[in-house]
């Protein structure tokens, strides 16, 4: 390419007694040499006035040798050592898309094993934000995104590829506090069991992903729970929420997956706590539903001595998109599960997108529940059992028409206490829920009419 006037573009040029220092920066895609040092600047250079750190090169139209892509004056071999030594790199980028025109092919982000996204300069003035990349854009971050021109006129897309994670029962102990941070892509494969004593913080806009078939043969489905005693700290945000879906859910085309055909295709996120339950038994404690009953860690309730301001962590601005999978017939997992959670939890601005079986069902416990959203789910979009004494408002639920994998297609359904002596007894509250059915006319999979709200049983 060329200028409008038939000259060459340069990457930067340098002259006049300037002294422009950059670091952690990226040249890339010009035609002619990247860097032009001319006059007086040269000599500042090379008596240090100013140095070229750790910033990357590569992709000039004359070659990506640097005698051929830094020019100079003169003393050009002093110039391209200094540079050298000054931990520059020259090596393809990686963005993760170059385009010029409007269609989504711009994103400026360099994808997942980048040179861009390791060897950056430690700032030696702190007015600077300190990264661990070169160049404007992290792997996860598009700051120019939602407010500029070039977003708002269909230029940037969604392409960048992040480093992706496997993570498995194993790689969870207890008593260890984990981070997932979103330039990384995590993928869970079976029950993964964060245990007593442990923290897991996932960063806003992280993606969590689930494996349909687990590679040990003996789960059936994959899926997150925290136990009794952990505690998860997902605080995603309304531009950067934290995504729990399938591992082939392409995020960036709206059309990959269907509620027809897509819905089960991992487990559910469910978190598990010490509070009080009406559960069918005098223990005070019980194993949570979807998780074989031989399964220690799935219990949940405080037994003889319930807390019940027991804090599970926060969950805040996540999406649960395509869970529910079947264990066995009518068997599935719900999309998020509390169980025995206590009041010192939040969980605000969740959604369940497209489970298979309830959006929200909460088994006793104490936890309030805040802007909740369950669009499409099989069964209840809202579902309490075993006497939860919690609080709910701003609760948003929707069904299908017409759902042939619908059963029990209720807005809402409310159990009270399964103890024969119905403690714990309670009142629950709910202010400003919207529940919208499948439609007047709709029957749910099993041909039976769906039901606004149920309330039975104590």
């Amino acid at each position: 390419a060329a200028d409008g006037n038939g000259q060459p573009a340069l990457g930067a040029r340098i002259r006049l007694n300037a002294a422009m220092e950059f670091t952690n920066s990226i040249f890339t895609e010009f035609p002619d040499e990247a860097l032009r040092m001319q006059g007086s600047s040269i000599d500042r250079y090379l008596n240090d006035d100013f140095k070229l750190r750790n910033n990357l090169w590569y992709g000039f139209g004359v070659g990506n040798d640097p005698t051929a892509f830094i020019r100079s004056d003169d003393r050009q071999a002093e110039i391209i050592a200094k540079i050298v030594a000054e931990g520059n790199t020259i090596a393809p980028v990686e963005l993760a898309g170059i385009s010029r025109t409007t269609g989504g092919g711009l994103d400026p982000r360099p994808n997942a094993g980048s040179p861009a996204l390791m060897d950056a300069a430690t700032p030696d003035d702190d007015w600077f934000t300190e990264t661990n990349y070169r160049g404007a854009f992290s792997n996860y971050e598009n700051w120019a995104a939602g407010w500029t021109a070039l977003d708002q006129l269909g230029y940037f897309g969604e392409l960048v590829q992040r480093s992706r994670v496997l993570i498995n029962d194993e790689s969870l102990v207890g008593n260890t506090d984990y981070v997932w941070t979103r330039d990384n892509e995590y993928i869970l494969d079976g029950f993964v069991f964060l245990e007593e004593g442990s923290t897991l913080t996932i960063e806003p806009g992280t993606v969590v992903r689930f494996t349909e078939a687990p590679s040990n043969g003996v789960d059936n489905a994959s899926a997150l729970i925290i136990t009794r005693g952990a505690q998860i700290f997902a605080e995603g945000t309304a531009d950067l929420p934290i995504i729990f879906t399938a591992e082939d859910d392409d995020l960036n085309d709206p059309n990959d997956f269907s509620l027809q055909d897509d819905r089960g295709s991992w487990g559910g996120l469910i978190v598990l706590g010490r509070a009080t339950v009406g559960v069918n038994n005098d223990n005070g404690e019980t194993g949570i539903e979807g998780i074989p009953g031989t399964e220690a860690r799935a219990l949940y309730g405080g037994g003889a001595n319930p807390i019940d301001d027991d804090n599970s962590g926060v969950l805040k601005y996540i999406s649960i998109r395509y869970g529910g999978a079947e264990l066995a017939p009518g068997d599935e997992i719900n999309g998020l599960t509390l169980g025995g959670v206590g009041s010192g939890t939040t969980v605000e601005f969740v959604e369940i997108f497209g489970n298979t079986d309830d959006g929200l069902e909460i088994f006793g416990g104490s936890v309030d529940v805040r802007n909740i959203v369950a669009a499409f789910c099989g069964d209840e979009s809202f579902d309490t059992d075993q006497g939860w004494s919690g609080r709910g408002q701003f609760i948003f639920g929707i069904q299908l028409n017409n759902d042939p994998q619908g059963n029990q297609q209720y807005g809402t359904e409310n159990d009270g206490s399964e103890n024969p002596s119905l403690e714990p007894v309670t009142v629950n509250k709910i202010y400003n829920a919207t529940f919208i059915g499948p439609g007047p006319n709709a029957a749910d999979g099993n041909g039976q009419p769906a039901l606004g709200a149920r309330i039975r049983l104590n």
